[in-house]
Formats: C-alpha cells, sequence, structure tokens
C-alpha cells in the first residue's frame, strides 16, 4: 500500500484505493466508496528488466507490482499572521496604517560642557574673555602716561611683519631651532626659553596675579579669546579650550576605597587667539604653564586690550602724545618711551 498526503487539505489516503477521503476537499475522490480505483495503464514502454513499464504499475515475469512513490510532506501554516488588516477599499493608499518611527541604532553623544569630546566629533573652540596681568617696575620702565603713548604696551623689538600670518611664522621658524625629537619636545623646550628672561620681541604676562606687584600693574582684557594646541608639522591644531585656571577633580577607587584627585587643567602650551584662524586673529600668545600660567605676546599689544593701570582705566591717565613726550625734560624714561614708538 502507498499513503499519500492530500496537498489540498493534508489527510492521509491509500493511493491504491483512490484519491483524498474527506469530503470537504475539493480533491475528494467520489470512487474511494466503492473500495478503491483500479489501475488501468494509459500506456506501456519497454524496460530494461525483462517487464512492461506502466505509468502506474510495473510488470516483471507476469508479476504485477506497485511503484513506491515518495511521501510529500504537507504544507505547513503560516507562522505569523499579517500585522495590520486586510484592507478591501479602492484606495491603499489611504488605509495603511504608518509604521513606527525607526529610531537610529546608534544616538548622537551628547557633549557636556568642561568635558572631551568623543572621538569622531569634532571639537569646537569655545570662546571667552582672558584676562592677563603683567607688572613693570617703576625702576625699569616709564610711568604708564609715557608707557603707552605709543599706542598701547609696544614691545622693544618687534618680529618682522605687520600681520599675524607672517609673526606666526618667524614663530614657527624660531620653535623648529629648539632641541627635541617632535613638536612637543620643541615647544617645551622654547617654552622655557621664554620664560627664562625677558625678551625684547615679546610681553610676558600671566593668567593669575601670583602676588603683589611692584611698581605698575596692567591688566590686559582679550574678549572673544580661544586656545589651541599646537598640531602636526607645527600648524594650529585642534582646539585646547583652556577658559579658566582651575583645577580638575576627579575620583578613583583604590583598594575598594574612593579617593579624590586634582589635576591642572591647562597641563601642555598651547597658542592663543581671538579669532578661529591665524590669519583672522589681531592676538597671537603663546601660552605654557610652570608653576603660574601664563601668556607672552609676540607683538605690540594695542591700548584698545588694555583694560586697567593700578585699576584705573587707561582714559582716566592722560596719555601723553608724541609731541607732549618730546617736550618733557630729557631722561631714561623719556628715551625708553621714545624708543616704543613706531616709525610711519
Amino acid at each position: 500500500m502507498t499513503w499519500k498526503n492530500c496537498s489540498v487539505c493534508g489527510r492521509s489516503y491509500n493511493d491504491t484505493k483512490g484519491g483524498c477521503t474527506d469530503k470537504a476537499c475539493k480533491n475528494f475522490d467520489p470512487s474511494t466508496a466503492g473500495g478503491g480505483k483500479p489501475n488501468a495503464p494509459t500506456g506501456s514502454v519497454r524496460g530494461t528488466g525483462g517487464g512492461i513499464q506502466t505509468m502506474g504499475t510495473q510488470t516483471s515475469g507476469g508479476v504485477l507490482k506497485t511503484p513506491v512513490v515518495p511521501q510529500q510532506k504537507p504544507l505547513a501554516p503560516p507562522k505569523f499572521l499579517p500585522s495590520t488588516p486586510v484592507v478591501t477599499s479602492v484606495s491603499l493608499v489611504d488605509s495603511v496604517l504608518p509604521d513606527t518611527p525607526i529610531l537610529p541604532w546608534i544616538a548622537e553623544p551628547t557633549i557636556q560642557a568642561g568635558k572631551p569630546s568623543p572621538k569622531g566629533i569634532e571639537l569646537k573652540p569655545e570662546t571667552f574673555t582672558l584676562l592677563c596681568h603683567r607688572g613693570e617696575k617703576s625702576e625699569w620702565w616709564p610711568e604708564p602716561r609715557m608707557r603707552l603713548a605709543g599706542g598701547g604696551m609696544n614691545v622693544f623689538e618687534p618680529w618682522p611683519g605687520k600681520t599675524m600670518t607672517e609673526i606666526w611664522k618667524k614663530l614657527v621658524e624660531e620653535v623648529k631651532k629648539e632641541a627635541g625629537f617632535n613638536v612637543k619636545q620643541k615647544v617645551a623646550a622654547y617654552a622655557q626659553y621664554l620664560r627664562a628672561t625677558g625678551r625684547p620681541f615679546a610681553l610676558a604676562s600671566a593668567r593669575t596675579t601670583g602676588g603683589a606687584f611692584e611698581g605698575y600693574s596692567y591688566v590686559i582684557e582679550i574678549k572673544n579669546a580661544r586656545t589651541f594646541l599646537w598640531g602636526k608639522d607645527f600648524t594650529l591644531g585642534p582646539p585646547a579650550n583652556f577658559k579658566d585656571t582651575q583645577k580638575t577633580t576627579y575620583e578613583r577607587i583604590i583598594n575598594q576605597n574612593k579617593e579624590t584627585f586634582t589635576k591642572d587643567t591647562i597641563d601642555t602650551d598651547y597658542i592663543v587667539l581671538n579669532a578661529d584662524t591665524i590669519a583672522d586673529s589681531t592676538i597671537l600668545g603663546f601660552g605654557h604653564k610652570t608653576g603660574t600660567y601664563e601668556v607672552t605676546f609676540l607683538h605690540d599689544v594695542p591700548l584698545s586690550f588694555i583694560k586697567s593701570v593700578n585699576g584705573a582705566a587707561p582714559s582716566t591717565l592722560q596719555i601723553y602724545t608724541k609731541g607732549e613726550l618730546e617736550k618733557l625734560a630729557d631722561s631714561a624714561h623719556k628715551q625708553t618711551a621714545l624708543k616704543l614708538f613706531r616709525q610711519g
């Protein structure tokens, strides 16, 4: 006997006795009620085994044999039903329910102020008002009315070049001469050179008072200041965002005990500008830290950046003009003040 499964309803039936026995199935075979269906051959082909092969039976030596037919597995019903109802209206577009918005696999991280930017996200320079303090001893420097007569806090021997781009090229040229195997080491060596003693092409200042000034106390105010690290090949690097000199506090678990530590926020040399690029900036400062937080300006600082002198605004000082200065009695301070005037 050969048993098969109906391809429509899946019921098992004896193929030698007829078709499907389910009266509700469209493949129902009424002949099954009579005990079976005849196996009448409809054609024959001479076989290789000495018998005659037919579509329903095979003969071999006069003996009738039933062919072996592999069973077919019933089709499994669908495991999931459609989530939306079947729509029979004319307009399918209007009847389809909108899907739930698909959220991104990775949400964009939120950058908190004062924390480093995650990798892959560009850190933008943060602007702030930079205050720098400079003290000048009265034995070496003329009084503020004479000191500022040249248009601000001028240096004795400025580097050649009138633009910040030209001054930057000179700075890079000088830094490259220092000892070191990479940019960071050469920059650190040049910072030590600037700290050693006053330079005629530079104007040293500090971001903190650090103690009482002897002589004249100047406050330099740089609005919209921003700080940058040194980049590769002596280029302007990414923003440093050294907005203040406060220390960073953090906690660590050591031997199951929580301990609090502090470290300097400003922990490397940096560049001070008041624009996003050197070409657009009107300030170029060399920022560094060793005991105190210092900024060395590599050019004259215009009077517009001087906030106060000994607590008084420059407008209240009655600063001398060049003509008034020349009429004063000759003195070393007068000659120093005259030397600070720029030709042309």
